[in-house]
Formats: C-alpha cells, structure tokens, sequence
C-alpha cells in the first residue's frame, strides 16, 4: 500500500492524466495493491481522483468516535483505490481444451497466419499435445483465458543458430570445462602481453619498424636512435595497443628505464644490443624460478 499526497491535473486532460499515471503507478510498483489517498471530513475528493478511488467505510464506528483527532483539519476520510480497477489480477493455471474460443479471437486480433498455415484448430491440438516435455499455460481473467504460453524442451537448435545471430551466447550451446580452461588461458596470455614491453614489441614487429622509420632511422647498425624520442612514439603506441603495466608506466618509458637507456642518444647496433642482454637476463632469472 502507498499513499497519494499530491495530484494537480490541467483540464480536460485531468481525468486522462489521473488515470493514466494511476495505472503507471500499478504497472512500476509490482508489490502495491492500493493507493490510498486521505482527505479532511469537509473535503471533497478532486473529480478526476474520484472515478478511480472510493471511501473507506469505518468499521468500527463506536472506535472512531473516541479517537482524538488533533490539528489542523480535524477528522479525516479515507479513499482507496484498487489495483484491479487498472490491472486485473491474472490467474495462471494449465491451459485446457475449452479454452480454445476465447484463445482464438486473441491469435486472429493479431495475425490469421497461424490459422491459415496450421488449420482452424490448430490451437486446440497444441493443447491437446502437452507431455512432459510440451506444456501450455493461460492467463484467465473472470472464468476466462485471456493469453496462452506454450513451452518446450525441444527445440530445433539448428533453426535458432540460422535465424537468429546467437554468437554472444556461444550459439546456445553448453560450455565445456575443456573450453572455459582453454579461454582462461587465452585471457592470462592477452593479460600478460600487455603487461610486457618486450613481448608487445615482437608481436608489433612490423609497427615498430614503422616507428623507427618516422624518427628517420633505416635499420642500419651505425643509425643513430634519440631514446627521448623513441619512447614518446612507443607511449602512443602502447595506448593504441592496451599495453598497461601496474606502475602506470608508458611502453616506451617502461622501456628504456629497464635497459637504462633513458634519454640517451644511441645507435640502432646498441639499442638492439641492450635488448638482446634484456631478454637474457630476464631468460636467466625465469629459468632459476
């Protein structure tokens, strides 16, 4: 139960208005049964309000007259507004033979395909078919069936998989252990590459070529590297290929600090040579792990 405390309404669209958000009201709040609404005795309810609410009878009228109604209005009403008067309250129950002339106007309200390609009873026999891997269910509403569910265990995957673009769900087929191990261990791989500089920097082989042919260098051993600038280039690179590291650290700056080359001036031949002692020395210390 909630309570109302404010409606104002422009007419003539107050009533449609109170109604309309009454109704808005019922269909958010799933666990409200009534809107109740209280007024001063000498209060009239507000016109668009009262098509939808009505007074709450006092059960005990001996009880009320000993109450001691303090304030401002004095004594008070209560007007109540049902759910149902918006929203029915559906009983769902198994779906029965005998349900099938109030089902038939509903499917037909919106398409007389059904019918045409499955016959006249067509709803009748899905009924009639339920087992235990096939069940139908019905809305009912005052004694009658106002919606149909049918649902089923089997169900043609391959027809799914060809309508429907079903590869986020792993095309509705189960997970294996085998599979959800093999994708971790991609996952800790693609992990692990961005973390490392030296490993990014083999993999984009081709890319940091290109970088070093920007800066102005041809490959040549006796070319001469500028190490502030070189990193700059592999910062920005580094953004654009997810490389992270856990202190914060751009690729290039994580470079040349783990060869010691830090704003330094060296050849391509040097540059190449500290990496190569690099890899080796972290090679030496992964093998006495």
């Amino acid at each position: 139960t909630v309570w109302l405390s404010l409606f104002v309404g422009a007419a003539p669209y107050d009533l449609d208005a109170a109604e309309n958000i009454i109704r808005t009201a019922f269909t958010t709040l799933n666990d409200t049964d009534y809107l109740l609404l209280l007024l001063p005795a000498g209060v009239d309810i507000f016109s668009p309000l009262a098509h939808s609410f009505e007074e709450v009878p006092i059960v005990d009228a001996a009880g009320a007259d000993d109450l001691d109604y303090d304030g401002e209005f004095g004594e008070r009403r209560v007007f109540c507004c049902n759910r149902e008067v918006f929203i029915p309250t559906l009983t769902i129950r198994p779906a029965r033979v005998e349900d099938h002339d109030d089902l038939v106007p509903i499917f037909n309200s919106q398409s007389e395909v059904l019918t045409e390609l499955y016959g006249e009873f067509f709803l009748a026999e899905l009924i009639e078919a339920q087992n235990e891997s096939t069940r139908a269910l019905v809305a009912e509403v005052d004694g009658r069936a106002v919606g149909l569910m049918s649902l089923t265990r089997d169900i043609k995957l391959g027809v799914l998989q060809q309508c429907f673009d079903l590869g986020p769900y792993n095309n509705l087929m189960q997970v294996t252990r085998a599979e959800t191990r093999r994708a971790e261990a991609e996952d800790r791989a693609a992990n692990a590459l961005r973390r490392d500089w030296l490993a990014t920097l083999h993999v984009r082989a081709a890319e940091v070529e290109e970088v070093f042919e920007a800066l102005g260098s041809s490959g040549d051993a006796d070319d001469v590297v500028n190490m502030e600038r070189l990193a700059e280039a592999l910062n920005r690179k580094g953004v654009e290929w997810s490389y992270t590291n856990r202190r914060k650290r751009g690729l290039g700056d994580q470079m040349t600090e783990d060869l010691g080359l830090a704003g330094q001036v060296v050849t391509r031949d040097a540059l190449d040579e500290a990496v190569g002692d690099f890899a080796a020395r972290r090679a030496e210390r992964a093998l006495r792990r």
